[in-house]
């Protein structure tokens, strides 16, 4: 269920909204859906920060990961939809701290400046 995105390609600096799912990769059962509204009210904004090494980056949170920021410079467009494994060194901090790796059904859209 992958397709290409469409529009201006992504910038560093530029806003985002982002919908995923995340599934366990070991069928614990513990996956999470934020890809409705039925899901979550809003869908989760972040600024597109490319740089792994970035303050940003380097404060792990479960609302950002250096390997959503990476699959987002490589799907590069607004609604694109990728799925992609994301190991926990660079995932969540829930991920890093279970060091557990997911498996994401991911989208975004670039929002107006």
């Amino acid at each position: 269920s992958c397709k290409k995105g469409v529009g201006d390609a992504i910038k560093p600096g530029d806003h985002i909204t982002v919908r995923w799912v995340q599934y366990s990769i070991d069928g614990s059962g513990d996956s999470i859906s934020y890809w409705t509204t039925g899901d979550i009210d809003y869908p989760l904004e972040l600024v597109f920060d490319p740089d792994p090494n970035s303050a940003t980056n380097l404060r792990r949170s479960n609302t950002n990961s250096i390997g959503w920021q990476s699959a987002i410079r490589l799907m590069q467009r607004s609604d694109a939809i990728a799925e992609f494994i994301v190991p926990s060194p660079i995932g969540t901090l829930t991920a890093f701290n279970n060091v557990k790796a997911y498996r994401y059904k991911f989208t975004f859209k670039i929002q107006p400046k």
